[in-house]
């Protein structure tokens, strides 16, 4: 009997922290999923943003989609420090690209844009459909991954708290069931003498 108690509440003290590392888990993938839906939404909007002072500015220069109706564009946004990396290709090569450094300083970005986990890529489209090139955004992920942490460090404290609060229920628990199981057994042999 006695056994069977402590096998019962150690089981149940493992499904217990079982069930709070499963349920943690689903809750950080969650917020996870929820911050990169953000991330690339804030991209787009940036990019877009970018495509269409694009087009602006080549409608009223009358010019040509090049350097020189690039430059200024990706460098005005590239003041915005969310923004990591930035990049503005034609329709047969790469215009301006410019990226952060790790002191926050601007330097060209050499060869093709690197993949960076906020992106976004916009074509860039004139009102009559002609494709001019594309535009390519990379936010800083820093500030995406200090609040995944924060709710990674808070998640798992709650996880512990609840883990040693539900422990410490089925310890007492199981206390109470051995005393009593003892008590009637006592019970039982004083009444057979």
């Amino acid at each position: 009997m006695k056994l069977r108690i402590v096998i019962l509440w150690v089981a149940a003290s493992l499904c217990l922290a079982a069930a709070l590392f499963v349920q943690r888990q689903l809750t950080l993938d969650c917020v996870r999923e929820d911050l990169n839906t953000e991330a690339r939404l804030e991209a787009q909007a940036l990019a877009r943003n970018l495509a269409r002072t694009l087009l602006d500015a080549r409608a009223e220069t009358e010019g040509d989609f090049d350097e020189v109706l690039a430059s200024p564009a990706v460098f005005e946004l590239m003041e915005n420090r969310d923004v990591e990396a930035c990049a503005v290709y034609g329709t047969d090569r790469l215009l301006e690209a410019q990226m952060r450094e790790s002191d926050g300083t601007i330097a060209p970005l050499d060869g093709l844009a690197r993949p960076a986990q906020c992106e976004w890529t916009e074509k860039v489209v004139t009102d009559t459909g002609e494709e001019l090139g594309k535009v390519w955004i990379a936010l800083e992920p820093g500030p995406w991954q200090a609040r995944m942490r924060k709710v990674e460090d808070k998640s798992l404290w709650h996880m512990v708290a609840l883990t040693q609060a539900g422990t410490a229920a089925f310890f007492v628990m199981g206390l109470l069931v051995l005393v009593l199981g003892r008590r009637k057994q006592n019970a039982r042999d004083e009444g057979a003498r």
